[in-house]
């Protein structure tokens, strides 16, 4: 309040108390912007490193649990727990196991005579099959249905010439002597896309006899 041309002590008081203030104000209000910010930005990083991690620990289990199967297939082979001589023990082994492991699509063997046997889920829907071929050696493999038990129903297909010696998943295992995964590949049947994990299987004297997939 002016009075004949002066500043009241009044206004000089009180003026650099609101300056003051608004400026105190005004940077508290900065340093919490900053701070805020700052802990939105370390949410951020944390939420960012915990889906990292449940990505990388999915991924493991998903790529960690067909090689388990792979090792306790080749390990009971060569106890003789599990014969490679014995088509339908295998095709029911495997069936079972493919009926435990959603994630798995399908479990099967390929002897040194480029025979198969293989069981494994239809895409996109839980019933099951099994591929087998003629006397377990090199020729054609026919596809079956299964009923619940696992047994073979109907016959859903044919394929010629069918030699596991000459498949990627196989030749991979044979040449590593271990645990292998196969690039990308086509089935032999050409209707799908898919990638393998295999490894050899030996008997007890450590003599090839195959390898499981």
């Amino acid at each position: 309040m002016k009075k004949n041309g002066t500043i009241s002590l009044k206004t000089i008081l009180i003026v650099p108390f609101i300056t003051l203030i608004v400026i105190i104000a005004g940077v508290i209000g900065y340093l919490s912007f900053l701070n805020g910010q700052k802990a939105v930005n370390n949410v951020a990083e944390q939420l960012q490193s915990e889906i990292s991690k449940r990505i990388e620990d999915h991924l493991s289990a998903f790529l960690d649990l067909p090689q388990q199967i792979n090792h306790v297939n080749a390990i009971s082979i060569q106890k003789g727990q599990l014969s490679v001589k014995n088509v339908t023990s295998l095709e029911h082994h495997f069936w079972s196991q493919v009926k435990v492991f959603n994630s798995v699509s399908s479990v099967y063997f390929g002897n040194n005579q480029g025979g198969l046997v293989h069981s494994g889920r239809e895409k996109n829907s839980d019933s099951q099959y099994i591929i087998v071929t003629d006397n377990f050696k090199s020729g054609s493999f026919k596809k079956f249905n299964t009923d619940s038990l696992g047994k073979r129903t109907d016959l859903l297909l044919t394929v010629p010439n069918f030699d596991a010696r000459k498949r990627l998943w196989y030749k991979g295992a044979i040449e590593s002597s271990n645990q292998f995964w196969s690039p990308v590949y086509i089935l032999f049947t050409g209707q799908d896309l898919a990638i393998a994990a295999s490894r050899p299987a030996y008997d007890g004297n450590g003599s090839l006899l195959g390898v499981v997939s």
